[in-house]
């Protein structure tokens, strides 16, 4: 199993060569993508090497199997169903990203508990109650849940979750979520990465 550093960095490297593909490009080299990511040509070459693929000297990798080797990797070859848990206005716009269903995440679930909001449709799904939480999750084969309610509901709803065979997490919610072994959760905190970039401004301006 690769490291999460070394995954997050394949990640970036496959949107650097899908969009390049996108461009006309059919080969690409390890300096290509180190220039565009301030990345070292040894260790782009490190990572991609990681796949069992090897560049041509002089020549660089075919995008079209790189591409081929990285979604393979990072199990984007296949479709994930997706529940939305929470939608609020952050949840309606990640359901609405184009990139998702383009990456193969297919939204087959959105929960609510607002009356308001239940039965109405977003992007053509059913937003339902987070009554029997757990058996809907299981009956539509939820791979991924991404969770967007309020903090005092995301321990709750994760549990149900999780209840139903769920064993991979997004949470948007500002808070620590305990989950059982097995079980994995990563967390998105916009109001702590907007705290980092008020620190970074602070930085600059008490040091011109």
């Amino acid at each position: 199993m690769l490291n999460k550093a070394t995954v997050e960095r394949l990640i970036i490297y496959n949107r650097v060569i899908k969009e390049l593909k996108a461009q006309g490009e059919k080969w690409v080299t390890s300096t290509d993508i180190a220039r565009a990511l301030s990345k070292t040509p040894s260790q782009v070459r490190r990572d991609i090497s990681s796949l069992g693929r090897k560049g041509k000297r002089g020549v660089g990798y075919n995008i079209k199997k790189l591409i081929n080797d990285l979604d393979s990797v990072l199990g984007l070859n296949d479709e994930h169903c997706v529940a939305l848990i929470g939608a609020g206005n952050l949840g309606r716009a990640l359901i609405g990203y184009p990139g998702f269903k383009r990456e193969g995440f297919i939204c087959r679930l959105i929960i609510d508990n607002d009356p308001e909001k239940i039965g109405s449709k977003i992007s053509g799904i059913k937003v339902e109650s987070s009554e029997g939480l757990a058996k809907k999750v299981a009956r539509k084969k939820i791979a991924i849940a991404v969770i967007t309610v309020p903090a005092e509901a995301a321990q709750k709803v994760v549990d149900s979750a999780v209840a139903g065979g769920i064993k991979e997490l997004l949470n948007f919610a500002p808070v620590k979520i305990y989950v059982p072994e097995g079980v994995n959760i990563r967390y998105v905190d916009l109001a702590l990465e907007m705290e980092n970039l008020a620190y970074s401004l602070n930085y600059r301006k008490k040091n011109k």
